[in-house]
């Protein structure tokens, strides 16, 4: 069994993560087609393998939780390249999936909350202040992906993924991969609710980000 020292003979991973629901899913099956050897829920999966890996072997992981502890990963992993993938934190507070704000929330808060738009979007704007604070520290290799503008331009999104990755990916690969993406059509739900139960600081967040908040 490879102690966590000895990961440090692999190449570098690439780890995906987000806030619940932010299209982590696809972005992983990007870089599975990519060649990329997964882990499916967590790193420590490879700990548990009897036999080590090919030293050259593309791997990584994609695990939504993943930028809880990125902190500590960068100083475990040299070289890892991670992506963070957001959707509107406004279509995010309206939600189904708030495993994260249940179980981190009170970490962010300092206190227990509830299961809220207000608050869901509170976590989502704290969560990526937090994580834009630490991919400054990993530099170019750390990518901010923006969904909702993947969706709208795979073509776009593919070819910023693999410069990301340092892969050189031909226009018919390229082809071959966009037609992964089904546009959500939750994309824009938040108009459903309006936009009056938000705070103007976290609002204004999330137009920062690139996203549209307007209520109709």
């Amino acid at each position: 069994m490879p102690s966590l020292s000895s990961l440090q003979y692999y190449l570098p991973p690439v780890a995906i993560g987000g806030v619940g629901g932010s299209g982590t899913r696809l972005v992983a099956s990007y870089l599975q087609k990519l060649g990329y050897s997964w882990l499916q829920e967590r790193a420590t999966t490879l700990l548990a393998e009897k036999s080590p890996k090919n030293p050259a072997t593309l791997w990584g992981w994609k695990a939504p939780n993943t930028h809880i502890i990125l902190d500590r990963l960068i100083n475990i992993f040299d070289g890892i390249k991670y992506i963070h993938v957001m959707r509107n934190g406004l279509d995010m507070a309206f939600s189904s999936n708030q495993n994260q704000l249940k179980i981190w929330g009170k970490h962010f808060f300092g206190e227990d909350c509830e299961i809220t738009p207000w608050n869901s979007l509170k976590y989502w704007c704290l969560t990526h202040k937090r994580v834009q604070a630490i991919g400054q520290k990993l530099g170019n290799d750390f990518l901010l992906l923006n969904f909702d503008e993947f969706c709208q331009s795979p073509d776009q999104g593919v070819r910023e993924l693999t410069e990301f990755l340092d892969m050189k990916v031909d226009p018919a690969e390229i082809s071959a991969l966009t037609e992964l993406v089904n546009v959500p059509d939750t994309i824009g739900r938040y108009k459903a609710h309006g936009i009056d139960c938000f705070s103007d600081e976290d609002l204004a967040y999330v137009a920062q980000l690139g996203f549209e908040t307007s209520p109709g």
